[in-house]
């Protein structure tokens, strides 16, 4: 797609193709079947491009997906808004954003210049992306973007997103006011030998004084070597936790106005760990059915959630994505499976990376199922040809009644194997009638590779063989069935023209009407009565 684009053009991508259905999910698989929602290539997600003056500019948009994908560009991302007064708080959410393997910091800059805020006592980001203002000043009217920030690797891969104005009017009324608890890490689980941080963030004018306080109850110092101090004091990360760490831990925020405090309780664990049967590198072959299979156990008094599963660093979300993935030949999939313990801020992943899927193997020719032969019958076409994955040759691999056919025994009567075309011929009359009753029987043709195998099946048989005569015999006997009914047939023709007959020549027969029988006249000895007959 072509566009002319001026400076501060913002081009949101956006491709769509249809998701198949959630048809079946457990904790320890994940079907991979049927339509994948597209995987978007081109442009990456929160790049910014600066034109030339009066020269054009060719953007890209591009994307893989199993049906066809479809393409929407817009101008201009919406910009959230914020009002508040001088002297209040402000609590900015960063919104939401791209899950990324590994994790990324989320930190704010300025709108305009895309410059990184500066925290201090007032102004500080927590560990869910939220930028929290302790009070506002006028100075803070502006705009902001949070950004994703790689752990590790350059900075120049800084992602931004969801910006947000905040409006802070001017206002007579602001005054100091005491400490309150915006944000405070709750459900705190950590794994042994991991790092963990907490979160406490109080807003306040002036700007509270946070301290630290273990669950041994001793205050935490900047000179402990075990506890990192961070974020203007608002953060506390421990760099190794160990089995004592686990208890309350307390922070406390203070200024003129008053002290507060909170209580975090943490829940000190080992992390899941993956057993012989875990995720392992596949190679699959295209528009096949595939389940990705994971199985992980708890640690001690621990149980295990249903796992979360990503596609190429996207979260795979029950009713948003599908269980449900479509194989995709052009596609590398990384999948993280990730098993966790109630409330564990820093999960155990497990990695693999899935091969470049293949294309599957195509059956191009093949012989009929059935081929019946004589001694004296022409030559039978057995030959069994296909297509598949230019990575990988396909082999043929002919077999009889269960035994492999080596390429020699294809080159002997009665088969005839031309190996410039590949094709291979049954040819009866080149052997004698006992040596051909010895190849009649069931064939088997394998094609296959690395990755997948076809088997095509096929028969041979003699006319004289046991199912031809089973043929006949059923003929005869329909032959008889034939001439009985053709025989009542004529049977009943007889029947029936005798009958009619009688109907229409009675004969001597003579029916008495009801006059005669009355004055018991018999028209019969009348007749025979000479008497009678000389009247």
């Amino acid at each position: 797609m072509h566009n002319r684009v001026i400076p501060g053009f913002q081009a949101l991508r956006q491709a769509r193709a249809p998701v198949a259905g959630l048809e079946h999910a457990t904790k320890e698989s994940l079907q991979i079947s049927g339509n994948i929602p597209p995987y978007i290539r081109k442009p990456a997600n929160g790049q910014t491009r600066y034109p030339e003056p009066e020269k054009p500019m060719t953007i890209q948009c591009e994307a893989d997906g199993v049906t066809p994908v479809t393409y929407s560009w817009f101008r201009n991302e919406t910009i959230r808004h914020m009002k508040v007064k001088k002297g209040e708080k402000a609590n900015i959410p960063c919104g939401e954003v791209p899950d990324t393997i590994p994790p990324y910091n989320k930190r704010w800059y300025h709108g305009q210049n895309s410059s990184e805020l500066r925290t201090n006592d007032r102004i500080g980001t927590d560990s869910q992306g939220t930028l929290h203002y302790a009070y506002t000043l006028l100075s803070d009217n502006r705009s902001y973007k949070c950004g994703l920030v790689p752990t590790k690797g350059s900075v120049s891969n800084i992602i931004l997103f969801n910006e947000l104005h905040l409006e802070v009017e001017d206002s007579t009324e602001a005054g100091n006011f005491p400490p309150n608890k915006e944000y405070v890490t709750e459900g705190a689980k950590a794994i042994i030998g991991k790092p963990f941080i907490f979160d406490c963030f109080f807003s306040g004018n002036p700007a509270p004084q946070i301290k630290w306080i273990n669950n041994t109850n001793h205050d935490i110092t900047p000179s402990d070597s075990r506890y990192d101090i961070m974020n203007d004091g608002r953060q506390l990360k421990i760099y190794e936790v160990r089995q004592e760490d686990e208890g309350t831990f307390k922070c406390t925020a203070e200024n003129i106005r008053a002290r507060k405090e909170a209580n975090i309780f943490l829940n000190v664990t080992s992390p899941p760990w993956r057993t012989a049967e875990s995720l392992r590198p596949h190679t699959k072959i295209n528009q096949r059915d595939f389940t990705l299979t994971c199985k992980a156990q708890a640690a001690s008094r621990e149980r295990l959630e249903t796992p979360i599963w990503y596609r190429n660093g996207e979260e795979l979300r029950r009713g948003t994505r599908s269980w449900m993935v479509g194989i995709h030949s052009s596609d590398y999939f990384w999948y993280r499976d990730m098993k966790l313990d109630i409330g564990i801020h820093s999960p155990d992943y497990f990695w693999y990376r899935d091969k470049k899927l293949v294309d599957s193997i195509i059956i191009t020719k093949r012989p009929p199922d059935v081929i019946k032969v004589t001694a004296n019958s022409t030559e039978h076409d057995i030959t069994v040809l296909a297509t598949g994955d230019s990575c990988c040759n396909i082999n043929r691999l002919y077999s009889f009644n269960n035994t492999q056919l080596t390429e020699a025994a294809l080159s002997k009567p009665p088969f005839r194997t031309n190996k410039a075309d590949q094709t291979v011929t049954f040819v009866p009359s080149s052997v004698s009638r006992e040596d051909l009753e010895r190849w009649i029987g069931t064939y088997t043709c394998r094609m296959s590779n690395q990755h997948q195998h076809e088997d095509i099946h096929f028969q041979i048989s003699y006319t004289s063989d046991p199912s031809p005569i089973l043929a006949k015999e059923s003929t005869v006997g329909l032959w008889w069935i034939g001439v009985i009914c053709g025989v009542l047939a004529i049977i009943i023709t007889i029947i029936v023209v005798f009958v009619i007959y009688k109907s229409n020549y009675p004969g001597d027969t003579y029916q008495l009407e009801k006059t005669e029988l009355k004055h018991n006249l018999n028209p019969q000895e009348d007749l025979l009565n000479q008497s009678f007959q000389e009247i």
